[in-house]
């Protein structure tokens, strides 16, 4: 067994860089301007910075027409941004406090889940010193009350180990359900309505701290966090050689060919949505003989750890599915079929 040492304690200061309020794009580019230069002389670097422009972010291996609706975003406005690391696509806005870690990977845990565990330990204490029961589930899932209060990324880029997290103050449900691209209405209502019971916020758990009090709380927690990982923490600046650096990332991760739109005729849109780690949104088909005559059922089906909880059937020709929907209710995924089968 591959036992993965602790964050390495060095000794070595790590650097913290309050960007504050930056143009969205920004907020990505800086973290991955700072990992692509990053060599063992670089310093580990904690950068906090706040959007203050909207816009949403791809996950590097996402395809960007299958789960992001172009037309839409244009319409409103919304730049788009992959970035290097995994995770889902997100909507970002002034409402959220990033917390990014960009750390040489010889200094960072080699197992992801001692990673997320000595990284995140300093953003979970800071939503506990604001009287939240917050906790790390699912190896990088920031929890409170079962529900999701912050998104976390991480991989390696180049030779840092990178991990990018938020806390939420408030949320755009509505704008971020907008920009998806739903394989079905079913899908869409479904989606927006898991998400706004499995994802939180600070608002709706009643902190009324504004943005200096709580990056002030998250600052104490990480600094604690780290130097308990025998890592001093030296607030600083970023220098003038790595704001260029970051402004030309800024080009690069909001160009056409990085982004990668293809034309959405030539792409079918997602048929899995992650809102949770526990509650995942699907789209499925059906083809059978219901009633004596051939037909075909778009199925969304929403699923909490593997059991399907709520299921939306509509049909060509169209037939009523109620019976049929509340009997899927309680069957694992893997299980659906079995059981349109059985209701022909």
């Amino acid at each position: 067994m591959i036992h993965s040492p602790p964050l390495a304690p060095t000794g070595m200061p790590v650097r913290l860089v309050r960007l504050g309020g930056v143009e969205g794009v920004w907020t990505q580019a800086v973290y991955h301007a700072l990992a692509e230069t990053m060599t063992a002389d670089s310093p580990d670097t904690i950068l906090i910075t706040r959007p203050a422009t909207p816009y949403v972010c791809l996950g590097f291996h996402q395809q960007a027409s299958r789960v992001l609706d172009q037309a839409r975003c244009r319409a409103m406005g919304l730049p788009v941004v992959r970035r290097r690391v995994g995770g889902g696509l997100t909507y970002l806005d002034e409402n959220q406090l990033f917390y990014q870690f960009v750390f040489h990977h010889t200094r960072a845990p080699l197992m992801p889940t001692r990673m997320y565990a000595d990284l995140l330990r300093g953003p979970v204490d800071g939503l506990r010193r604001l009287g939240l029961n917050a906790r790390l589930e699912k190896t990088n899932e920031v929890e409170v009350g079962g529900r999701r209060i912050a998104g976390i990324g991480g991989g390696r880029i180049e030779e840092a180990a990178v991990v990018v997290g938020n806390y939420l103050f408030d949320f755009d449900y509505q704008a971020m359900s907008r920009v998806w691209r739903a394989p079905s209405p079913q899908f869409a209502q479904l989606a927006a309505q898991a998400l706004g019971e499995r994802v939180t916020t600070l608002a709706r758990e009643g902190i009324t701290a504004g943005f200096a009090q709580v990056e002030a709380h998250l600052v104490q927690a990480l600094t604690q966090a780290m130097e308990g990982l025998g890592r001093p923490v030296a607030e600083a600046s970023l220098t003038p050689r790595e704001t260029a650096a970051a402004g030309e990332m800024a080009a690069r991760l909001t160009h056409p060919d990085f982004v990668a739109f293809a034309p959405e005729e030539d792409t079918p849109p997602m048929e899995e949505l992650k809102v949770s780690a526990r509650a995942f949104i699907h789209h499925r088909l059906w083809q059978g003989v219901y009633r004596k005559q051939p037909v075909r059922v778009v199925a969304a089906l929403r699923v909490n750890d593997g059991v399907i909880e709520t299921a939306r059937l509509e049909s060509t020709p169209p037939a009523d599915w109620s019976i049929t929907a509340e009997r899927l209710k309680g069957n694992r995924l893997d299980q659906w079929a079995a059981v349109m089968d059985e209701g022909k």
